[in-house]
């Protein structure tokens, strides 16, 4: 599991967030030059968002059949405190896609073994570049 710091923001305007905006800006290009349907900016970003978590995925060996999923560590929905290092864990791995690069965060993501934290980190990866992208004017809203 990942130990969350208690580090403040993201900063923008470093690696990750231009791996991601080359990205973007490269398959808006492509819709609006080769396909007639209008997608939504947000839809684009998460479809770049998708590519690189499925390049990641298709990265990872193939799990053993005999793991014992009891294994794996799962936060419960209903207690607090879990709630809270989940937000923790989540901060942690935004500010790293955005200020190293994404593949790492998602990386570690894959490392807690945690389907939700995995699935949230998505979620707020999706949402945080969409909103960073509007604001330094990449898309209009």
């Amino acid at each position: 599991m990942i130990e969350p710091s208690l580090n403040k923001g993201p900063d923008f305007n470093n690696p990750g967030f231009e791996q991601v905006k080359d990205l973007y800006e490269e398959r808006r290009e492509d819709y609006d030059k080769n396909h007639i349907e209008n997608v939504p900016d947000k839809e684009v970003v998460k479809e770049v968002i998708d590519g690189i978590f499925d390049e990641e995925l298709n990265n990872k060996p193939v799990p053993e059949t005999s793991v014992n999923a009891s294994e794996f560590s799962v936060f419960d929905n209903n207690d607090d405190d879990d709630k809270r290092r989940a937000e923790l864990v989540l901060d942690d791995l935004v500010k790293t896609a955005f200020e190293k690069n994404i593949h790492t965060a998602i990386d570690m993501s894959f490392k807690t073994s945690n389907a939700y934290l995995i699935d949230a980190f998505h979620d707020r990866l999706v949402d945080e570049f969409y909103a960073e992208l509007v604001k330094q004017n990449k898309i209009k809203k």
